[in-house]
């Protein structure tokens, strides 16, 4: 029978942030942008997104030797993405002077990491944490990031700004060149059929999509229900570039067939 090991966690959260940090990406900042199209995600380093902007929060870690059974109701936010550990792994709020915990996990191995949250929508109202924070590790070949379910109400609409954040910004990162148009359309094909409310969203105008993709002053949402990469670099854009890349979004859009339909 596969084994299970549990640990329990106060972690302090800013900004909605805490991570898992592998190697010497443990004691650095996040640097470079080595992101799948509809997701943030870097192989070494994960940015979790807290419910709320900061407090103490409890995190339970269960690290396994084989998947796990899918989890129950309780937990209605759920993602899965993968971390190769590189030395060692540790847990960390975003301010790593308040606490670091080292994971037991092995080096050079790559795991599946599951993060989960009990209920968002109520966390937000509420200045007392009344939320749960969950991550299951198990070994597992790296492979695309993945949301396994996602009731929230605020994180539906925080994934499709999360969608639409990356899509930005791997354009932007790869160059918005207009002669480029199979790139870009293939960028943004892989983004709609990752995240297709995103692409329901821009063309029916609900959730201020379009108002969002047409809004010079527009500024990145962090939080997110997903296992998130940091964005910053994406401030570099100035509002002409972003409304350039906009516009290349928004007619791509106007084109797109989902495989549903």
């Amino acid at each position: 029978m596969a084994e299970s090991v549990e640990l329990s966690f106060i972690v302090s959260a800013d900004f909605s942030q805490f991570y898992i940090r592998t190697g010497e990406a443990a004691n650095n900042e996040l640097d470079g942008f080595d992101t799948s199209i509809a997701y943030y995600f870097d192989p070494d380093a994960l940015l979790l997104t807290a419910a709320r902007q900061w407090g103490e929060l409890p995190v339970t870690v269960r690290i396994h030797e084989l998947r796990p059974e899918p989890l129950g109701p309780f937990w209605r936010d759920v993602a899965e993405t993968s971390l190769n550990v590189a030395g060692y792994a540790t847990l960390t709020g975003w301010d790593p002077s308040l606490g670091v915990w080292e994971l037991p996990l092995l080096d050079g191995i790559s795991y599946r990491v599951r993060y989960a949250i009990s209920d968002i929508d109520s966390a937000v109202k509420s200045e007392t944490v009344t939320e749960s924070y969950l991550l299951e590790i198990w070994p597992e070949d790296t492979a695309e990031p993945k949301v396994i379910t996602q009731q929230s109400a605020l994180g539906r609409y925080l994934r499709i700004s999360c969608g639409l954040d990356v899509l930005r910004y791997e354009i932007y990162r790869r160059g918005d060149d207009a002669t480029e148009k199979d790139r870009i359309d293939e960028l943004c094909d892989r983004a709609f059929a990752a995240f297709p409310d995103l692409w329901a969203n821009i063309i029916n105008d609900t959730l201020g999509a379009r108002r969002k993709l047409s809004s010079a002053a527009y500024m990145l949402h962090r939080n997110s229900p997903l296992v998130v990469r940091s964005a910053e670099e994406s401030l570099e854009m100035s509002a002409k570039t972003r409304a350039r890349i906009d516009d290349l979004i928004l007619r791509r859009a106007a084109e797109y067939t989902p495989l549903s339909l």
